[in-house]
């Protein structure tokens, strides 16, 4: 099946170029190479609301707390809390075999001030956001609300879950992991958010609801809930009709 994988980081650059390999199972889907910062988007929430609020709207024809959840969600979108958003995404169109094991993220980033033990400047990348959704999944016409939401709704419908009052047990952030607590990082689990260096940032694929997805766990968890970076995405036609894994 044809998958969408995508990337998108801060970058603080320190003198030299540096570059990153994307790797599924070893398999190079691509070398990055980064010359110079990149930053936030500017007001990215209040630029692109309106979009993600109408993208979200058949959401709103499915009911009980799958409709709540979204609305929990949206409200993250205030202007004022500023949503940092990078300057730049990688997207890569790929096959995916089924035994896709992992994803690796390795950095190649010796760049420092590094003299006599003491270092204080280094170049240095802030992973905002990294996901797998099949590339059907992303086309305009594609009924993914109505997919996730009927079988949601079987379940409360017979009482044997509640997602509004069990978000954190049950819901699992789509298509992109939660890695606000922390991501594997040369195999321990690290809670930094700026990482330079020579390391390797690793996400196990799992499968759930017959689709691949990414997460910081080796075992999957919970009910795949579309957040509004898939919302976003989708909007984004230009960029995924254009991707290709060799871009």
């Amino acid at each position: 099946m044809k998958y969408v994988l995508f990337i998108s980081f801060l970058y603080k650059k320190y003198k030299k170029q540096n570059k990153l390999s994307l790797k599924i199972d070893d398999k190079l889907i691509d070398q990055v190479m980064l010359d110079d910062d990149i930053h936030p988007v500017k007001d990215f929430i209040r630029k692109n609301k309106l979009a993600i609020v109408k993208t979200a709207e058949l959401y709103k024809q499915s009911r009980y707390s799958f409709q709540r959840c979204l609305e929990y969600d949206l409200q993250k979108l205030k202007p004022e809390q500023n949503e940092t958003m990078p300057s730049k995404i990688w997207m890569y169109e790929i096959e995916l075999d089924e035994g896709s094991k992992e994803l690796e993220i390795a950095l190649d980033m010796d760049d420092t001030n590094y003299t006599n033990g003491f270092m204080t400047r280094s170049a240095e990348i802030n992973l905002h956001f990294v996901g797998l959704v099949p590339k059907c999944l992303l086309e305009e016409n594609a009924d993914i609300y109505t997919r996730f939401a009927k079988k949601m709704m079987r379940l409360e419908d017979k009482g044997i879950v509640n997602f509004t009052r069990d978000q954190n047990k049950y819901l699992t952030d789509y298509p992109c992991p939660n890695i606000t607590t922390g991501l594997e990082v040369d195999g321990q689990w690290c809670r930094d958010r700026w990482i330079g260096g020579h390391k390797s940032i690793k996400f196990h694929i799992q499968k759930k609801h017959k689709i691949h997805y990414l997460s910081t766990r080796k075992t999957s968890i919970g009910w795949l809930f579309p957040s509004y970076i898939f919302l976003w995405l989708r909007g984004q036609q230009a960029f995924i009709n254009s991707s290709n894994e060799n871009q």
